[in-house]
């Protein structure tokens, strides 16, 4: 995975974008001979891929979380696959309880209350343990550039406030690939935020696309205190989301910190977190993704903002998700 802050230059082109198409071609290149070189491998499971094409957060977790919860109601059996970003981890492990996110990335911590989740540095390390566990579905927590899994349903995540950026391929601009193959490859697509998409030409080509659309708003899970001032602080590819979902729910805050996406805390840093907002008489608020890298001594100074997605049209976004798993040809 690429780490790295989202640049302005990636919301429109500029000088600095065109500068580095040349970039880009030898990116593309080598994601086909990628594609080209890799043998498929079929399991006898379903496979789910959620995914984006563009590169920092587009809410691509909460749609797994969401999708784990929707099966436990329908009782199947499922497996979570996530990619340990940004952890110790050399191969694959089962993710256990006691597991931090040090050792297994934070979304395997995040996503394991939800099932059992396989953290593995590469999809390939995963087949034994998917094989011994024999779930009836296998979800990958990212994966729509990899082509070594074929899968039965792929979900396209797309963010709302930044949508595709200057529509330019990584490094121009933040795309993994075209909007085209990656819309041709999708089967539903779903816009995460709580910010109408302004890229009125990203709306047409979903809209020519003749693809499922869904709009999904992001709500914190519980109520905060809206008398108090907070200090917020992200490690995650889209900080401004959280930020201005914070706002969006009248909390009071007085500093943002931002930090790169899937950032690991040292010590040092928390400590000046606590510092600062000691200084500032303010509670510390972070994403859960962030609050589950935290060491246990720091936590109970720090407030976590769980959120959860409200589909617009749930019921049928449901039905399409079972419709296209087990019926598809």
């Amino acid at each position: 995975m690429i780490n790295l802050k989202y640049p302005n230059f990636w919301s429109k082109k500029t000088w600095l974008s065109s500068i580095m198409i040349f970039f880009s071609y030898i990116y593309i290149f080598l994601g086909f001979v990628r594609t080209q070189t890799t043998k498929k491998i079929v399991l006898p499971q379903k496979i789910i891929c959620v995914g984006n094409i563009t590169l920092g957060g587009s809410g691509k977790t909460q749609i797994v979380a969401w999708l784990a919860q929707k099966l436990i109601q329908k009782n199947i059996s499922f497996v979570i696959v996530t990619k340990a970003y940004k952890s110790r981890l050399a191969k694959v492990k089962l993710v256990e309880k006691t597991d931090t996110a040090k050792e297994v990335g934070d979304e395997s911590v995040m996503l394991r209350k939800y099932g059992s989740v396989i953290a593995a540095k590469k999809i390939n390390y995963a087949l034994p343990l998917i094989q011994q566990m024999n779930p009836e579905i296998v979800i990958l927590d990212d994966g729509m550039q990899n082509p070594v899994l074929q899968k039965n349903l792929q979900i396209l995540t797309i963010d709302s406030l930044n949508g595709i950026g200057n529509n330019r391929i990584f490094p121009a601009g933040p795309l993994r690939e075209s909007l085209k193959s990656g819309l041709a490859k999708s089967d539903l697509i779903f816009m995460i935020g709580n910010n109408k998409c302004k890229d009125s030409s990203l709306i047409g080509n979903i809209s020519l696309s003749q693809k499922p659309y869904f709009a999904a708003a992001i709500k914190l899970k519980e109520n905060l205190d809206k008398d108090i001032e907070y200090i917020a602080f992200a490690g995650i590819g889209n900080p401004e989301k959280f930020y201005s979902l914070l706002l969006e729910n009248n909390l009071k805050i007085k500093q943002y910190m931002s930090f790169g996406d899937h950032h690991n805390y040292s010590d040092e840093e928390v400590k000046k977190l606590i510092d600062l907002a000691k200084l500032n008489n303010a509670s510390l608020i972070t994403t859960e993704k962030d609050y589950v890298k935290l060491a246990n001594k720091y936590k109970e100074l720090v407030i976590c903002a769980r959120v959860g997605l409200e589909f617009e049209n749930e019921q049928k976004c449901i039905d399409l998700v079972y419709e296209k798993l087990f019926q598809k040809n």
